[in-house]
């Protein structure tokens, strides 16, 4: 299934038909679940919200968007994996791989562009106002970074530094 990207940064509509556009909502069809899951036909899933696009909240996100209702909220609409960053800074075509939207590997969840600025036994209210709905949380904020909201803007600042200041010799050493 594919999803759309609209064309303002952080707008994006879930890829599964099987989450509602309402993030506090979950609607998935009980009869859709596989027997593999381990789930009877008659239970809803439970509602995943995994504040933090990281390393780690990523990885949850992952892991769980086939037994959950997954709901990703992060600033950024990517994840960027930080072991490339320097690499990403004297070769952009590197940023380019090392930079994936959210989007891109949660395929069976929603991900909501935005801060998390309060959080109640039920919900966690987004800077955009949202109020998003959970049986389980995940934090995982990790740390604070001032990168760029768009993959695109991330990718462009990696090049625009390298016009700015090129290398003048650049060696790499890998084992």
């Amino acid at each position: 299934m594919e999803g759309d990207r609209s064309p303002q940064c952080g707008l994006t509509t879930p890829r599964s038909t099987s989450v509602s556009s309402d993030p506090g909502v979950c609607l998935r069809d009980p009869s859709s679940i596989s027997s593999s899951s381990g789930r009877s036909g008659n239970q809803l899933w439970q509602r995943v919200v995994v504040v933090g696009g990281g390393i780690g909240g990523s990885l949850v996100a992952k892991s769980l968007q086939f037994n959950a209702d997954v709901i990703l909220i992060d600033q950024k609409e990517y994840f960027e994996i930080p072991w490339a960053t320097m690499r990403s800074m004297v070769d952009p075509a590197v940023a380019d791989k090392a930079i994936i939207n959210h989007t891109d590997y949660l395929i069976n969840g929603k991900v909501i562009t935005a801060s998390a600025v309060d959080i109640t036994d039920t919900d966690v209210i987004t800077s955009d106002g949202r109020q998003v709905a959970y049986d389980y949380l995940v934090i995982a904020t990790g740390h604070t970074a001032s990168s760029p909201k768009c993959r695109k803007d991330r990718i462009e600042r990696f090049k625009e530094g390298m016009r700015l200041n090129p290398p003048p010799h650049v060696g790499f050493v890998s084992s």
